[in-house]
């Protein structure tokens, strides 16, 4: 009897779809399941300088052909269906429902009575709705026999657009909490104690990320800094001219430090030098993953309200402080409350991370396998009916 078989499809594989895939691996391995990685397209994701090594080479992803996330693409969806033909596996796991590779995917488990996984990132604020869009996204959404999401919010919004709770599994968006917290240990270990403090944010430079009201607000903060606090943005983009404009008008060019793009091994040890972790997006922000990156090394964090991940990791009482990135004075009160107050970092930095350890690889294998499980029994019982839409 051969080995039930879960096909995982992402765009492409980072340092946190590997983390995620290896503990998927495992767990399916003891439950006498095979997992069959596949990307949408892998070139191009070396971008962002993330090693793509596996333990297994011939373990490697399958690269359907595309471009770095190369989603849309018909003839990336082509591929796919030959290798689901191929492998012919009892579950797909995919991304999203806006999606190619996404509807190919559907329409074989349709066709042959498959699981339909869908892994669901979307909450119902971070994009203009229109209703005619959101008619047409439930119709979609509601082929997928389980949804595997981030958190609440992201559930709230599966659950509206036609999928029954008991069908809707959490904890899709985690890191390896471990990873981080291993190399930001020894970052922190070897920090010079005469060192100055630092506010840290990370992502790319592009204008949903908002780090050009971070800078103005760090030049606001300054204004009354006696403390010789700086900042550290890590990434590249777009935006950086505008970014570093703005650096230069307001006399900053001492106090901010921008060293680029980094690996996520120099991401987690300029974690492990910093004080105070900060997200400022505006708007579209789905979860925020360097926000689970940041607590899992014991940083307090700052987090703007439109983050996915804030109702789920961000309690003011407890791991950190939200602030409305709407109210340009917000995120000033925020970094100079937690500038101020030692006390509340380390309260936070270490509730931060004892929260995370909830949002780990290892459940985010449990509860992965939950959905397929879900997704199976009902694919079962459903008609052999195909996916009712010619896209």
């Amino acid at each position: 009897m051969r080995a039930r078989r879960l096909v995982i499809l992402w765009d492409y594989y980072q340092h946190y779809h590997l983390a995620r895939l290896a503990a998927l691996e495992t767990l399916a391995h003891h439950g006498g399941w095979q997992v069959i990685p596949m990307a949408a397209g892998q070139r191009g994701a070396t971008v962002d300088k993330h090693e793509m090594a596996r333990p297994d080479p011939k373990a490697a992803p399958l690269d359907l052909g595309g471009i770095e996330g190369d989603i849309h693409s018909a003839e990336v969806a082509r591929n796919l269906l030959q290798e689901l033909n191929r492998a012919n596996p009892d579950a797909v796991m995919f991304p999203g429902y806006g999606f190619s590779v996404s509807r190919a995917a559907l329409r074989w488990c349709r066709k042959h009575r498959r699981g339909a996984v869908m892994m669901f990132e979307s909450t119902e604020n971070d994009a203009v709705r229109t209703w005619p869009k959101e008619l047409l996204k439930r119709l979609i959404v509601r082929q997928a026999d389980s949804v595997f999401c981030g958190g609440r919010t992201h559930a709230a919004y599966a659950a509206k657009l036609g999928i029954p709770i008991d069908r809707v599994f959490l904890k899709y968006s985690v890191v390896d909490n471990d990873y981080w917290r291993m190399h930001a240990d020894a970052a922190r270990i070897a920090r010079p104690s005469a060192s100055p403090p630092r506010f840290l944010a990370a992502g790319r430079f592009i204008p949903k990320k908002n780090f050009t009201a971070l800078v103005e607000a760090f030049g606001q903060f300054k204004k009354t800094d006696t403390n010789g606090w700086r900042l550290v943005l890590v990434g590249d983009g777009p935006e950086g001219n505008h970014i570093r404009a703005a650096i230069n008008q307001l006399n900053l060019t001492d106090s901010v430090d921008l060293p680029g793009y980094l690996t996520a091994a120099e991401i987690a040890h300029l974690m492990g030098v910093a004080d105070i972790f900060v997200m400022p997006s505006l708007h579209g922000e789905q979860w925020g993953l360097v926000v689970n990156e940041a607590m899992a090394t014991g940083l307090p964090v700052i987090v703007s309200q439109c983050c996915g991940c804030a109702p789920d990791l961000v309690d003011e009482s407890a791991t950190g402080l939200l602030f409305d990135p709407g109210n340009p004075g917000d995120l000033l009160r925020a970094m100079r409350r937690l500038a101020e107050d030692c006390a509340l970092r380390s309260k936070f930095g270490s509730a931060g991370q004892l929260l995370i350890q909830a949002f780990s690889v290892d459940e985010f294998a449990r509860q992965a396998m939950a959905a397929v499980a879900k997704a199976i029994d009902v694919a079962q019982g459903r008609s052999r009916l195909g996916f009712p839409f010619p896209f």
